[in-house]
């Protein structure tokens, strides 16, 4: 329920719990060991969860998505500071910057050798950069189609009005 609550100490604090529980023996050292840990919980739990989400600049680790909120997960090993980083760089966000929901990145780091959650970063992107920045342009576009007779004239205008 973390989750779906957007409770991200929560969230963190129980991932934390459950890989201090893997034996030493059963883990590589390995990010994509790590990665499918988390990968299996979230659907276990019935979430819907993508690992490896592509984008037009590289591949995003996990994406969790819920009702409520988009979590974009990027994970490195040890004592890599470079998660958040990656993320905004790559703007890995960007694919659901028309999504409603609330959209937060995340940086997790584990520590390679006990097999332990040991960084966690994240951040709620702002609503205003979510939409505005990516809106102006999309909805002109659509305001265009909308002009030019489009198949789906209703929508488009629904959508149009709804944001200008």
């Amino acid at each position: 329920t973390a989750l779906l609550n957007k409770d991200l100490k929560k969230l963190r604090k129980a991932m934390e719990v459950f890989f201090a529980g893997i034996p030493y023996t059963s883990h590589k050292k390995q990010e994509s060991t790590f990665q499918t840990i988390f990968f299996s919980i979230f659907r276990l739990l019935g979430l819907y969860v993508e690992a490896e989400s592509a984008t037009n600049d590289g591949r995003i680790d996990a994406v969790v998505r819920t009702e409520k909120a988009i979590f974009l997960f990027e994970f490195k090993l040890d004592n890599d500071p470079t998660a958040l980083d990656q993320i905004k760089a790559k703007e890995y966000f960007r694919k659901y910057l028309l999504d409603q929901r609330d959209i937060y990145i995340i940086g997790v780091n584990f520590d390679s050798d006990k097999g332990n959650l040991i960084g966690w970063n994240d951040e709620l992107l702002s609503k205003e950069y979510n939409r505005w920045k990516i809106l102006p342009a999309a909805f002109m576009i659509l305001k265009i189609w909308t002009i030019a007779k489009c198949p789906f004239f209703d929508s488009c205008n629904t959508i149009w009005n709804y944001y200008f």
